[in-house]
């Protein structure tokens, strides 16, 4: 079985792994901030989910299969790349309706924004 060598230094890794925030902490505190605790726990359960896939496919053997089948790695690569446009291209209508409503008048998002502390006035 295996052993911890390095008592101190593996402490110190621990420690330091924690004190780290990754990008899925700032996504929870992101989606907290912004939708409330619905929001945040719909971000943590994605991430959950997307932990258990990664890990389940790890526990059985994709990385060797899509080693030995190139094709179906470049097939998964290629629909995460069609993936990425299209929340990419989603972006963009939201953010040109969002401006449209701007330009129509609808102050609200604004007003709300102000009140919420978030956009300061100048």
């Amino acid at each position: 079985m295996f052993e911890i060598q390095n008592y101190n230094g593996f402490i110190l890794a621990v420690l330091l792994f924690q004190l780290y925030t990754g990008s899925g902490t700032i996504a929870i505190l992101n989606a907290t901030a912004r939708g409330g605790v619905c929001g945040g726990m719909k971000v943590v359960f994605g991430t959950i989910t997307g932990d258990f896939i990664y890990m389940l496919s790890a526990v059985l053997g994709l990385v060797a299969i899509l080693s030995a089948y190139p094709s179906l790695l470049n097939i998964a690569q290629w629909i995460g790349v069609i993936y990425l446009i299209w929340i990419g291209f989603n972006f963009i209508i939201a953010q040109k309706n969002r401006l449209k409503n701007i330009e129509n008048g609808d102050w609200a998002f604004y007003r709300k924004l102000n009140l919420l502390g978030q956009y300061p006035n100048n």
